[in-house]
């Protein structure tokens, strides 16, 4: 058995990690729960797809919840094809990201991040805890 699997639950993604990997998630729709095992930042309690607002939900340990855009999400990618390495300046034009945008597939990688697949087939990225946690507080 893969460490993650992805199943399908009317078109939405699902992502549960299998319970060798020591994770517990409950399969709620379009939801996933992860387990707080990140010294770093502890990670959200529910990240869930909202296709219909085009948004990405995410709940924190602590009470909070947002929902980024998704337009607003792909741009914020950290990869090097979005980033410049050595500048750090930022390479996507939000501009030129397609308001039509989705999310395609959803893994969890490690105890620190989620990998995001999108419609335009950009795949990646990672979304640190952290990353995903400022990109919140910013969107209040």
């Amino acid at each position: 058995m893969n460490r993650f699997e992805e199943m399908a639950d009317g078109g939405t993604a699902i992502i549960t990690a299998a319970k060798a990997a020591g994770y517990c998630c409950r399969e709620e729709n379009s939801r996933m729960s992860i387990p707080a095992n990140s010294d770093e930042c502890p990670p959200p309690l529910v990240i869930e797809r909202l296709p219909a607002e085009r948004a990405l939900l995410l709940a924190w340990p602590d009470g909070r919840e947002a929902k980024l855009p998704l337009v607003e999400l792909r741009g914020q990618c950290m990869c090097a094809r979005c980033v410049d390495e050595i500048t750090g300046e930022r390479i996507v034009d939000i501009e030129g990201i397609d308001p039509e945008i989705s999310i395609r597939d959803m893994k969890l990688v490690g105890n620190y991040a989620v990998k995001i697949g999108w419609s335009d087939g950009h795949n990646t990225g990672l979304y640190t805890w952290s990353h995903l946690r400022r990109l919140c507080e910013l969107a209040e």
